[in-house]
């Protein structure tokens, strides 16, 4: 069949207004065309929905959405495709791509959990860069985006709902609510991550390690000093910060697992269940390794659980680890 003759077929479903189920099937009939001629795929459904370019915007609408299936990984595939096309890559970005994807994410009894954790994987965290799209001023709900550029945005501008954030992760992104002046030995000891440097420059400044101090190492990332002083002085910092707000750091921000085991053996042997915690939004530390990771550290997801931290706890959201954890799966199958 002819592309323009799929085209005109498909505009008239939405003109008669028909079941949006309807219009799925079609999509699904459609993904590629065929032709046994010259053994190529003459059209595509993206070549379809781009004939009537006008109606795009529908394919994003819950009532269009809530009718995928778990087995449509292709078609999300080409439907995030088509999003980014439309709201991603324009002359004049704008916040309505964060718009669209916030009424799929709340659209928890209508669409599909796959499909909603398709959306808030790929074009929550991934796929919209950060130099096309600003953040939205006024996007009533930018806790359900766990994309770094706009949970930094959030806290550093005190967004309603920032609150929400866990404090180990907020303390990495702001340092004004906690002022400290470091000593310039201090300062290049946490800049270059060092941790001898780090005792040195505190032992000859008689500086007490202190919230200050903390948030600095925190705010800089500076990791091999964060895990050897949790290593070493472990009760002194969780009466600084607690041990779940560690915990959420430590999973969220850290990269080295062998670090962060024996810290995680530690955490739960001092505090009992710790790593079974949730959050104010209902994420588990199992969420923060796959957030900032795309589903890696494997070994401390497996720690993790061995402690009964679950994987099919579900957030504010309706989505779980495992449930994004698939959707990435499927994703990068048919990548």
């Amino acid at each position: 069949m002819k592309l323009e003759k799929l085209v005109k077929e498909y505009h008239s479903l939405w003109i008669r207004h028909v079941d949006e189920g309807k219009i799925v099937d079609f999509c699904r009939q459609h993904l590629q065309v065929y032709n046994p001629k010259n053994r190529s795929h003459v059209a595509t459904i993206r070549k379809i929905w781009d004939g009537i370019p006008h109606l795009n915007y529908r394919l994003f609408r819950p009532s269009f959405l809530k009718h995928l299936r778990e087995d449509d990984g292709l078609l999300l595939k080409v439907l995030g495709e088509c999003f980014c096309d439309i709201y991603i890559y324009v002359e004049k970005p704008n916040s309505e791509p964060y718009q669209v994807i916030q009424n799929i994410l709340l659209a928890k009894d209508e669409i599909p959990a796959n499909v909603r954790a398709h959306f808030w994987l790929y074009y929550g965290i991934y796929n919209i860069p950060d130099g096309f799209t600003p953040v939205p001023r006024n996007c009533v709900n930018l806790t359900g985006f766990d994309k770094e550029i706009i949970r930094s945005h959030m806290i550093q501008n005190k967004i309603p709902g920032y609150l929400r954030i866990p404090v180990g992760i907020r303390l990495a992104y702001r340092t004004a609510d906690t002022p400290y002046e470091l000593t310039p030995h201090l300062a290049e000891a946490i800049q270059k991550d060092s941790y001898p440097m780090f005792e040195i420059a505190r032992c000859f400044s008689d500086q007490e390690l202190n919230r200050g101090i903390l948030c600095q190492i925190l705010k800089n990332g500076s990791t091999e000093i964060l895990c050897n002083l949790l290593q070493e002085n472990l009760k002194k910092i969780t009466k600084i910060l607690s041990a779940k707000n560690i915990l959420f750091y430590l999973c969220y921000h850290l990269n080295k697992e062998e670090n962060v085991l024996p810290i995680i053996d530690d955490l739960e042997k001092q505090f009992p269940g710790i790593c079974k915690s949730v959050d104010q939004l209902g994420n588990t530390a199992l969420w923060y390794c796959l957030i900032k990771n795309h589903g890696g550290k494997q070994a401390l997801v497996q720690k993790l659980m061995e402690y009964g931290c679950d994987p099919n706890h579900l957030n504010h959201l309706n989505l779980s680890y495992r449930i994004c954890t698939a959707a990435l799966s499927e994703y990068k199958k048919n990548k």
